[in-house]
């Protein structure tokens, strides 16, 4: 699940030219200036809650750095194999 997880967010959205909806939508939501913290982390969330197997987000903790430009996020996923813990 881990893995899984991984793997969708650091996929752009179009980047997989076998399924070019597969991927988080970095383009679309999360990069620019017109775009908001909020809507950023939402869109990031969606795309956690899209991957086959996920149930519920547990814990969902961010750090934004503005000076770098940097985004991290960390969260833990209920799935039918237990919590999982993902630092992205």
């Amino acid at each position: 699940m881990r893995q899984q997880l991984l793997i969708k967010l650091k996929l752009w959205t179009g980047e997989w030219f076998l399924d070019t909806e597969f991927g988080t939508p970095y383009l679309q939501d999360i990069l620019g200036k017109q775009l908001t913290l909020s809507g950023s982390i939402a869109a990031i969330q969606k795309s956690i809650i899209e991957v086959e197997g996920v149930r519920s987000i547990q814990e969902f903790t961010y750090n934004f750095s503005s000076s770098e430009r940097k985004l991290t996020v960390e969260f833990t996923v209920d799935t039918p194999f237990g919590l999982v813990e993902v630092v992205a």
